[in-house]
């Protein structure tokens, strides 16, 4: 799932009251499994020198560990 997929759900749930424990956790793994990919895709990107493609990836990325950083800082009550 992409990482603005993901952030879409993310948005989904806190809007819906809340966010279960076990749903977070499998939002948070998804979105690791994303960036991993991601990050993949953009040494290939890198070595054909493809700079629309690289920027546009790059974008997916920074969203993707804004995002990232918002789970790891999330605290549950």
């Amino acid at each position: 799932m992409s990482c603005s997929s993901l952030k879409h759900r993310y948005e989904q749930m806190k809007g819906q009251g809340g966010i279960r424990f076990k749903d977070a956790m499998t939002l948070y793994s998804d979105l690791k499994g994303s960036l991993d990919a991601h990050n993949l895709e953009m040494t290939e990107l890198q070595k054909s020198n493809d700079q629309s493609s690289i920027q546009h990836l790059q974008n997916h990325i920074t969203e993707g560990n804004q995002l990232l950083s918002e789970f790891e800082n999330m605290t549950f009550h």
